[in-house]
């Protein structure tokens, strides 16, 4: 299963809107639309937030697919506690912490390659 795919299966789960992941992703429907139709992969920027939205999901799963979407949280349609819990210690876990320290790293990355190649960064907009 793809990423885009599991990105499909996790609004199928949560029972969210194209719209709706669209405002907590901080891009556009149609992005949305793109990375649901197979057309793009989401970018890290994405992938933080949905992880950030839903602290109990696992991002190993959300990435690689391994694993359980939301191990031990034992999810039902009913159960709202999937959502964006305001504690900063739901931040702390060592997955997120993974997580973070590679989109920086990646970040890094495409801000360096992208002064090598004489791209203006701040202008550019990663779906």
């Amino acid at each position: 299963m793809s990423i885009n795919e599991r990105i499909e299966k996790l609004i199928e789960t949560l029972k969210v809107n194209q719209s709706e992941l669209a405002k907590i992703c901080d891009v556009s429907k149609q992005a949305v639309s793109s990375i649901l139709r197979g057309d793009t992969k989401p970018s890290l920027k994405v992938i933080e937030n949905i992880v950030k939205y839903y602290p109990l999901l696992n991002s190993r799963w959300l990435i690689t697919g391994e694993g359980d979407p939301f191990p031990g949280a034992g999810y039902n349609s009913a159960n709202e506690n999937l959502q964006l819990n305001d504690s900063k210690d739901v931040y702390n876990c060592d997955n997120c912490k993974r997580l973070e320290s590679y989109i920086e790293r990646q970040e890094r990355l495409i801000v360096r390659l992208e002064r090598q190649l004489g791209h203006d960064t701040e202008n550019k907009k990663v779906v």
